[in-house]
């Protein structure tokens, strides 16, 4: 699976760990390399 839109926007993070990702709706099937292709630096 991939987020599709992996940004820090999308993220709910807690000492210093991600906890949650929201707006999924760019979700699908795929290579999880795209994300962190994607995400630049968190």
């Amino acid at each position: 699976m991939i987020h599709g839109d992996f940004t820090t926007d999308n993220a709910f993070v807690k000492d210093v760990e991600v906890k949650l990702f929201i707006d999924v709706d760019g979700m699908s099937i795929g290579d999880p390399r795209y994300d962190v292709s994607q995400s630049g630096t968190l």
